[in-house]
């Protein structure tokens, strides 16, 4: 990662970052280019790594290039806007992201059907407990994404201060 002072590594604070944000867009492979799709998710910090959730109709372009290769890139973020600083060169977007790439597996048990819907529900702030219905699994294709790598990068108002004063100081040398 280039700017080392917007870079988290406590795994803790990564997963603060995920539990604040709700939209995943990943990335997967479609002939030329790359499709791009967003979708809300939910996540379990697991011993065998970050396992993210996602759902969505069981037909269609996503579940059609998901089997033919469920290699996928991802970002997960959340921007607080744009902070205006006194020079231009001094303002900033302030932001907290989570990247990475994974891969994709389709979930068809009963037990991990429930187990995913559960936690993505939990994630969007639904606590209740009554189960799913198992009719509606039919028409819907539920995922999870074993993320093999992932980074994550906070842009806030403390890095929007160290831009300010960058910027001022390029702006002061030009002027010299």
């Amino acid at each position: 990662m280039r700017r080392k002072e917007k870079e988290v590594l406590d795994h803790n604070q990564i997963m603060e970052v995920l539990r604040r944000c709700s939209v995943i867009n990943f990335a997967m492979h479609n002939d030329d280019y790359p499709y791009v799709q967003t979708m809300n998710f939910g996540f379990a910090d697991t011993k065998d790594g970050l396992k993210i959730y996602l759902h969505g109709a069981s037909e269609g372009k996503t579940p059609e290039l998901l089997k033919k290769n469920n290699k996928v890139g991802f970002i997960i973020y959340r921007n607080y806007g744009v902070d205006i600083g006194k020079t231009v060169c001094g303002s900033t977007t302030l932001f907290e992201s989570v990247c990475g790439y994974g891969d994709i597996h389709f979930l068809e048990t009963p037990e991990e059907l429930n187990d995913a819907l559960r936690i993505l529900i939990q994630h969007a702030g639904d606590m209740r407990t009554d189960d799913f219905h198992a009719e509606h699994f039919k028409k819907m294709a539920v995922y999870r994404l074993d993320v093999k790598e992932y980074t994550c990068k906070v842009a806030s108002t403390d890095t929007a201060a160290m831009y300010q004063n960058w910027a001022n100081k390029t702006m002061n040398s030009a002027k010299e």
